[in-house]
């Protein structure tokens, strides 16, 4: 019988079912385990094998009964754990005991099997360290994207069991011959074991086990759904796997929001059911999936299509034929030991007016999204890449990676590199910013592009209709017109969005050409809209409470702010920045007697601050002045409101919009 060795000790503190290790991985599940399974194949990669890394994603349904060690997990260990923990208040643990049993006691359990190629396989080390050993990792060189040792844990966040399956055939230093590896892990809770020799001690303490467990001297062939493997690579297999609706889709979103840059560089390859991805793909994937923001069946909207269109533009800036390439700056190679020569990192530049970003993602030679630098550029349309492609500097950046793999921080450099690390990330911005203005100048007040207005205020429409130009339901960008008539009504032509309606608002004003103000923010909250932005009508973050919260009266009105008001779409625009004069259009689906709407400047480090309205006009509704609000009356359905404004603040700034509901 196939047993499961769970060792342990006396006086060892039990662990439920509530591990760091996994609870990390549990919020977005698909991303996690692509993103770190992935990033463990790219960073085995056989040296010797010209090909890029291949993963393939494919999910069977296995007959329970053939499960390696069930017998000994059912009969033996699952009794004693749930007896050792039903006096104890953890529910958490309770649930996830029943759920154990539960999915043994069906006939068919789910089983995701992942397999990498052209890789070099579990040595010795790498199967140490990832079956055996916790918090760190052996990788094969500098490249490598992982080495806190953590994203192993990712596999079974996506079990129900927390129960992965490792084959492995890998080849040898030298001219060793390979080698083949198999091992079961389990990441169970621990219990009083009491067939242990001396179960209890001379001090009454119980023999407690760890909460992991491995399969004791097992060979691959003894559990029928694996096949042996003949090249040289990894076969991970997750049993139990969690029902997660468009687990597909959401995989390949996954992929091209976090390897995009390996696909492009033909580094990596990536197979899920069928879809696949590849550099010679990428073109098509990209475009069949902007044209209707859809995956499959799978809809983008929320924090996928955010995401989505983001790896869009990085994917233009780096197939354009008119991006722009810059190596390290010269001065660098002098400046810092970690530069050997320019070549040792570059930036790709693309002026994008429609598709813009305003960031640079950021890779190392792997490829792999470490995070997007903003705060660039408020009124140049850009979107950037770089990626650092020396040894030397990406073994300095390596070791500023936090256990995400998604920021370089400062406080991971030692004392002795802390102040040229903290030198090198400012140096790092500032090219940036002086790249992006060298080679496509400052914006002129007379004609600036619209890109990016949801980074004041988007506008919230119904996801129907054709939205690829479009990001939280906004049109990206709004057209000159001749000045005319405004009439007080507007006509909805049978078929328009409520995007297209508000858009042909705005060229029925003398609105000219908009533009957005700031860079905006990377940090996404749950909609996927910049955090501290309002996003009304996806769920996203409301903003700040106003100064009056609770409903305190003013001037004899009563603010109640609106949280998410999915009635109301609206658009704001500069008109001239120098003056602090802006205008803002909307639309309310609902007829409403008053609202108010209140303004803030976001300051660079992201803090909103009050800002006084001086003067507003409205040549379509009655309006009051509150000293910081903006109160709007009598507003019917479908009915324009355009308003202008003068705030107290000059020159280009990002804005953030409140809303409330007015009494009194």
């Amino acid at each position: 019988m196939n047993t499961w060795n769970f060792p342990g000790g006396y006086g060892l503190m039990p662990k439920g079912a509530n591990e760091a290790g996994i609870e990390a991985f549990l919020d977005d599940i698909p991303m996690s385990l692509a993103r770190e399974v992935i990033q463990n194949s790219m960073d085995a990669h056989d040296p010797d094998n010209p090909n890029p890394v291949r993963v393939v994603f494919s999910v069977s349904e296995e007959e329970t009964n053939k499960i390696i060690g069930k017998v000994d997990l059912l009969e033996r260990v699952l009794p004693k754990a749930i007896n050792f923990w039903q006096e104890k208040n953890a529910g958490d643990t309770h649930k996830y005991l029943k759920e154990f049993k539960d999915v043994f006691q069906e006939r068919y359990m789910k089983v995701l099997k992942i397999s990498d190629y052209n890789t070099i396989g579990l040595r010795k080390a790498n199967f140490d360290s990832l079956i055996e050993g916790s918090g760190y990792s052996e990788k094969a060189d500098t490249s490598a994207s992982g080495s806190k040792g953590i994203g192993k844990a990712a596999p079974f966040a996506a079990s129900k069991l927390r129960m992965v399956l490792y084959n492995s055939l890998a080849t040898e230093k030298g001219d060793m011959d390979p080698t083949e590896k198999f091992a079961g892990a389990i990441n169970f809770v621990s219990y009083a074991d009491d067939s242990v020799d001396e179960y209890m001690n001379e001090y009454g303490k119980e023999f407690i086990t760890q909460s992991r467990g491995l399969l004791e001297n097992s060979h691959y062939t003894e559990c029928e759904f694996i096949k042996e493997r003949t090249e040289h690579g990894t076969d991970l297999y997750i049993l139990g796997l969690k029902n997660i609706e468009f687990w597909e889709e959401q995989i390949v979103l996954a992929v091209l929001n976090n390897f995009l840059v390996s696909l492009h560089n033909g580094l990596l390859e990536v197979e899920i059911g069928k879809y696949k991805i590849q550099k010679d793909t990428l073109n098509n994937l990209f475009t069949s999936i902007y044209e209707v923001m859809r995956v499959g069946g799978f809809k983008l909207k929320g924090k996928y299509k955010y995401e989505f269109l983001k790896s869009y533009s990085y994917f233009n800036t780096l197939t354009s034929e008119n991006h722009q390439i810059i190596q390290l700056p010269n001065e660098w190679v002098e400046k810092y030991s970690f530069i050997d020569s320019t070549d040792d990192g570059q930036l790709i530049l693309y002026k994008d007016d429609e598709d813009a970003t305003r960031c640079v993602l950021q890779t190392r030679r792997s490829g792999m999204k470490i995070f997007e630098q903003n705060r660039i550029s408020g009124s140049i349309p850009f979107t950037g890449v770089f990626m650092a492609t020396g040894n030397q500097i990406n073994e300095f950046l390596r070791k500023l990676e936090n256990a995400n793999h998604d920021k370089w921080s400062l406080d991971r450099a030692s004392d002795e590199e802390r102040n040229v690390t903290a030198e090198f990330l400012l140096d790092l911005k500032h090219w940036y910013k002086s790249s992006v203005e060298e080679f496509f100048g400052t914006q002129s007040d007379e004609s600036i592009n619209a890109f990016g207005l949801n980074d004041l205020l988007p506008v919230v429409g119904k996801e129907e209709g054709n939205e690829q130009r479009t990001e939280g339901g906004i049109n990206r960008r709004v057209k000159a017109v001749k000045k005319g008539q405004i009439s007080s009504k507007s006509t909805r032509v049978d078929g328009d969005s409520d995007e297209k309606m508000i858009d042909k608002l705005a060229a029925e004003m003398e609105i000219g050409q908009g533009n957005t103000s700031g860079g905006g923010s990377s940090k996404t909250g749950a909609s996927g809209g910049a955090k501290g932005d309002a996003i009304y009508g996806t769920g996203g973050e409301p903003g700040d409470k106003g100064e009056e919260p609770g409903g305190e009266k003013v001037i004899g009105h009563t603010y109640r702010e609106i949280d998410s008001p999915k009635f109301l779409k609206l658009k704001v625009m500069e008109l001239n920045s120098k003056n602090g004069e802006y205008r803002f259009i909307a639309l309310s689906s609902i007829p409403k007697n008053t609202l108010a709407f209140e303004w803030k400047i976001v300051g660079e480090n992201g803090s909103p601050y009050k800002t006084d309205i001086e003067v507003c006009t409205s040549s379509t509704h009655q309006i009051l002045k509150d000293k910081r609000k903006i109160i709007v009356r009598n507003i019917k359905k479908n009915e324009r409101i355009q308003v202008d404004f003068k705030v107290n603040t000059r020159g280009r700034v990002k804005m953030k919009g409140i809303i409330y509901e007015v009494k009194g």
